[in-house]
């Protein structure tokens, strides 16, 4: 399932304010008020305005803003903004400025989207700044992955995956599952239970998952989405005579889709790169015949014409297995020279860079290495722990107790294949009880207990006092290596994964991968369980990276450590 990275809309601090909000406010009034009567001085004496008076928040150069509510002939660009801050009731949210004739035009709502247009400068002027993705890009907002999740009446939006009122009737009843080899299950060890449901939830409706971005409505909680392309984002509420309604999701100020994702799967983005992250060309999307089971899951769908070949991540390449219920790793996209090399290449990846919202862990660490964790989920975690946050035992990971759990990525992969393999000895791997988080959705490492109803909870992992990944392993396949290493023994640098991930079930292996991925992630790791510990590829052949153990409290030379913990071979 889906990592969200979540922010709230940035707003500018200006130094010296006081922290109360009323009060803030109540100084940013004032502060507005003199810096009116100084660029009213300044124009009135001068006929020019300095625009380094104003912060502006983005300056956008060749385009302009589209929904203009008024337009002037201005002497120079300082006028403009005079004009700008003038304004009544408050301040222009943005406005455009053409040097050549002196054009002004200002836009009050703050509902604009770029446009090109030659000689245009462009200024976001409003310190009501809605930034992505806790802001729409289009009017109908497929693509908002924020978290909102309440809606314009002030009701709470219910959870997804309840499936609170059925699937419905907008929803699409295009069939979601292809499968050219009936012997591919057999052939490959894929687990013929697709999806297991969370305790005291209604059956998995492949159908109704299908229209949500990244194929899956759990990873999206009770935000405010909208999947089946109505007016804008909404919910289910828990009226039954109303079931759902609109939410008040604004325009992003920047209307300009972020060339960046915010998920791990980047469902969402609907950037502009058209090119692999090998250089190569993408063939447009209306190429493929099964394009409307495509276009259920794309961010922009009434925007995909006979040209749209960007980058996106709909789900998994048709030729891999469970068709359509699976995302890929990431944005991907066809090779516009797939029909030449037919047997060869079909898809890549793209280089899709995750947002930088952020979103750094402020909680202060008390744990020590190992027995912490390094990230907010803590997938890299190899302690001990074994007793969850309300002090239930945990029950061994094997023999499984409970059915695949709903976010074991990629469904359809047999139950053991969802860990990570950094102990040559099978007990260390998934024989215990330890607390892990081998799913992609689940916020920090769990484990099942002796309860039907709830099966699983969390534990109580601290965070490590130092969150720099240590540059050693554990264990001596080193899979939960979370370093920044980067070159091969011999010194050759390592190729993206993303790079080399387009192999026949190699990209599904990506996801074993502790840390997130993206077209920049270049470290070494083992994702697969190989026997020497982290390695990278640096072309089509792979090569171990020099990665040492880490040292015991008393230096001991270490072979393989549990818990902290020497364990002999």
């Amino acid at each position: 399932m889906v990592q969200y990275r979540t922010h709230t809309p940035l707003i500018p601090v200006i130094p010296g304010l006081p922290e109360d909000p009323a009060a803030r406010m109540e100084s940013r009034r004032s502060s507005a008020e003199k810096l009116t009567i100084i660029l009213v001085f300044i124009y009135l004496s001068r006929d020019v305005a300095s625009v380094d008076l104003i912060p502006y928040f983005r300056v956008h150069h060749g385009q302009r803003y589209e929904n203009v509510t008024s337009e002037s002939q201005e002497l120079s660009l300082g006028s403009c903004t005079v004009n700008c801050v003038l304004q009544e009731p408050s301040a222009c949210s943005a406005f455009n400025y053409r040097e050549t004739d002196g054009s002004c035009q200002l836009i009050l709502h703050g509902k604009s989207k770029l446009i090109e247009a030659n000689g245009y400068l462009s200024y976001v002027q409003s310190e009501e700044v809605h930034l992505y993705p806790e802001c729409r890009l289009t009017a109908k907002g497929k693509e908002y992955v924020g978290g909102m999740n309440v809606t314009e009446s002030g009701r709470k939006c219910l959870f997804w995956r309840d499936y609170p009122f059925g699937r419905p009737d907008d929803f699409s009843d295009i069939p979601l599952m292809i499968r050219d080899d009936p012997n591919f299950i057999e052939r490959h060890s894929l687990d013929t239970k697709w999806i297991s449901d969370p305790p005291g939830m209604p059956a998995y409706d492949e159908l109704y998952e299908g229209h949500f971005l990244n194929r899956d409505s759990g990873s999206h909680r009770n935000y405010c989405r909208n999947p089946s392309g109505r007016e804008r984002p909404w919910c289910f509420v828990s009226d039954p005579d109303i079931q759902w309604e609109y939410c008040n999701i604004p325009f992003c100020t920047d209307a300009v889709a972020p060339e960046c994702k915010v998920t791990r799967w980047g469902g969402e983005y609907m950037g502009t790169k058209n090119v692999t992250i090998q250089g190569w060309p993408c063939l447009p999307w209306r190429y493929q015949e099964d394009i409307e089971n495509l276009l259920l899951a794309f961010p922009d769908p009434d925007r995909v014409d006979e040209d749209h070949n960007f980058c996106r991540n709909p789900n998994v390449e048709n030729g891999s297995f469970i068709y359509n219920l699976n995302p890929n790793a990431a944005p991907w996209c066809y090779l516009d020279f797939r029909k030449k090399y037919v047997n060869l290449i079909k898809w890549a990846f793209c280089d899709i860079s995750f947002c930088d919202l952020g979103n750094e862990i402020s909680e202060t660490g008390t744990g020590v290495y190992p027995d912490c964790r390094l990230s907010e989920k803590g997938r890299e975690y190899v302690g001990s722990r074994n007793e969850t946050e309300t002090g239930r035992p945990c029950l061994p990971w094997l023999p499984q107790p409970y059915e695949t759990p709903w976010d074991f990525y990629p469904r359809g992969f047999l139950y053991h294949l969802h860990f990570m393999d950094p102990f040559r000895r099978p007990e260390f791997n998934i024989r215990h009880n330890h607390c892990r988080n081998p799913g992609v959705d689940r916020e920090r490492p769990w484990c099942f207990v002796s309860d039907n109803d709830t099966q699983w909870e969390y534990c109580d992992i601290p965070f490590c006092q130092d969150l720099n990944p240590p540059e050693c392993k554990i264990t001596e396949r080193g899979a939960e290596y979370v370093g920044k290493r980067s070159v091969t023994m011999s010194g050759v640098p390592c190729l993206p994964w993303l790079q080399i991930a387009f192999f026949f079930l190699f990209d599904k292996m990506i996801l074993k991968i502790p840390d997130e991925v993206d077209g920049r992630h270049a470290y070494c790791r083992n994702p697969d369980g190989r026997d020497y510990g982290p390695y990278c590829y640096t072309g089509v052949k792979y090569s171990y990276c020099d990665v040492p153990f880490c040292p015991t409290d008393d230096s001991e030379k270490c072979d393989v450590q549990v818990g902290g913990q020497c364990v002999s071979e």
